[in-house]
């Protein structure tokens, strides 16, 4: 399993447990928290193609995406593209 796939199962399997309830972060901040936790696991030289992006910044947005649907956590405002996320 590549880093970047790992970081993402254990995220969502941890449902970001350093992230309290009621607090809104904006995505900056969520991947750099998650940078300070799994530096290991966050590859900035793994990048993206379609946007050169570094992969792990990807599989941090796909894990709050599995987080939403799960109900731990939402966007703030969900028709704008704002990056403001909280946890429930």
């Amino acid at each position: 399993m590549k880093s970047y796939q790992t970081l993402k199962k254990n995220l969502v399997k941890t449902k970001m447990q350093w992230w309290q309830k009621g607090m809104e972060l904006k995505l900056w901040q969520i991947q750099s928290i998650v940078y300070e936790n799994y530096p290991s696991l966050c590859d900035s030289s793994i990048i993206r193609t379609d946007n050169k992006e570094p992969e792990w910044k990807h599989y941090t947005r796909f894990a709050l995406e599995i987080l939403k649907v799960k109900g731990i956590v939402k966007k703030v405002n969900p028709t704008k593209r704002d990056g403001r996320w909280v946890k429930l």
